[in-house]
């Protein structure tokens, strides 16, 4: 049976034309490119994942790459850059004085040189000097291997340093101290996300939010695993939880609006993008998926406004100077 076209106009009005075959929109509506999650592997299977490198954007901005999108590919998420503010925060190192507590609990009886190594190592991790902050931390979890902050710590300079699989073993081994550890469970979700083991990065993620109602970094990596999986509706409970949390974390907003147009709820996904280039007024591709949901809605005039910000922003920008030339030709058939 024929499908009728999901386009529709500002007014909310229905295009009248039938379907592709196997698509939601009709041959005019479906030539719009829109920005998405599915057809290009995500940010951990694409060139070098540098978690060291200096937060840029917040979280705080999950969004992953450029992608040659279809209908289904819808609405682009963080990119790999973006998204070393939140994997840096994922894995920031617990302070000195709690991992002092957890020795204390284990081992009531320390040294000073005890003590002295580890702020050492401490300072070194601050410092971002990370061979001397590995060494050191390795040195501490051999004689004191039942604390699960120093397994973390260790974890953390490893990471950092893109030493993903021993990143791991440390992680797996301060949950096997301490199964109640949200920031493990959540470090160990980004490692198994860097490592395309999606399943397992999910359980992770979910775990981690499910120990720490307050993880804001939690909700937003298992929210944002979930729009990758396609699986939506999932998807926005734990992202407007990130946002209840941080109402300024543009990334999630950022999410949630992709998530909402895949779901072709494109008004509301305008008002998370918006919200998102109000945080961060800078972010092309925020503004990019803003002018392609007006577009979506038949607000033509309003997308063009955002398109050409994206591609003058962003002159690299192909799939912007795209969209806008549809747009340009929508308004040039109308009037």
């Amino acid at each position: 049976m024929p499908v009728r076209c999901k386009a529709a106009n500002s007014k909310g009005k229905r295009c009248k034309s039938v379907a592709l075959q196997g698509e939601e929109f009709c041959k005019d509506h479906l030539r719009l490119k829109l920005r998405g999650t599915v057809k290009k592997p995500p940010f951990y299977q694409r060139g070098s994942f540098v978690v060291s490198s200096v937060v840029l954007g917040i979280l705080l901005a999950l969004y992953f790459g450029l992608r040659s999108l279809t209908k289904e590919d819808i609405l682009k998420l963080p990119t790999e850059i973006q998204m070393r503010g939140i994997i840096e925060e994922s894995f920031r190192p617990e302070p000195f004085d709690k991992i002092k507590e957890s020795i204390g609990k284990s081992y009531p009886e320390v040294g000073q040189d005890i003590w002295n190594t580890l702020e050492s190592a401490f300072r070194a991790l601050d410092k971002w000097q990370l061979p001397v902050a590995e060494s050191l931390y390795k040195a501490l979890v051999t004689v004191l291997p039942k604390s699960a902050e120093l397994h973390f710590n260790l974890a953390s300079a490893l990471a950092f340093q893109n030493k993903f699989d021993s990143a791991l073993n440390e992680l797996k081994e301060a949950v096997s101290i301490k199964p109640e550890y949200a920031n493990a469970h959540n470090s160990l979700g980004i490692i198994y996300h860097v490592k395309g083991r999606i399943r397992e990065s999910t359980v992770e993620y979910r775990m981690a939010s499910q120990l720490d109602s307050l993880h804001v970094f939690a909700f937003h990596n298992l929210g944002l695993i979930l729009v990758e999986q396609d699986s939506l509706k999932e998807s926005i409970p734990p992202l407007k939880r990130a946002i209840e949390l941080y109402p300024d974390f543009a990334d999630a907003h950022h999410a949630l609006g992709v998530s909402l147009a895949k779901l072709n709820r494109f008004r509301e996904a305008e008002d998370e993008f918006r919200i998102a280039i109000g945080v961060d007024s800078s972010d092309s591709w925020a503004r990019y998926n803003l002018g392609t949901a007006l577009l979506l809605q038949g607000k033509v005039e309003e997308s063009i406004i955002e398109l050409q910000k994206a591609a003058t922003q962003n002159p690299k920008d192909t799939l912007a100077k795209h969209n806008l030339l549809i747009a340009l030709e929508q308004r040039r058939v109308s009037n």
